[in-house]
């Protein structure tokens, strides 16, 4: 199905949000977000021409979304991103480290 390419981008991204609630941001990979998202690599290249700015994407929208293991691995890493969240939801993402164990 052909859709617009913000439909698209948003696709790869929340595709890109999932894996990364699973295995961790810092570890995305590409071909896991295609897959996820049942599109090519190529694909999601095209929408995000380097892997690291899926990452910083997928930190943001986390951010955004309230994602708690997201946010809470980049409390961990120092991201700006994360580092500069809410108190609220800075201190939701550290608990969760504790009942998560990050």
């Amino acid at each position: 199905m052909r859709l617009k390419p913000d439909d698209r981008y948003n696709q790869i991204l929340d595709a890109a949000v999932r894996v990364a609630e699973r295995t961790g941001y810092r570890t995305l990979k590409r071909e896991d977000v295609a897959r996820e998202a049942g599109v090519s690599n190529g694909l999601v290249s095209f929408y995000f021409l380097f892997i690291e700015l899926l990452r910083v994407e997928v930190l943001a929208a986390a951010v955004e979304r309230g994602v708690l293991p997201i946010v809470a691995e980049g409390l961990v890493a120092g991201e700006p991103i994360a580092v500069g969240a809410c108190a609220d939801l800075r201190a939701r993402a550290a608990v969760s480290l504790i009942g998560g164990g990050l």
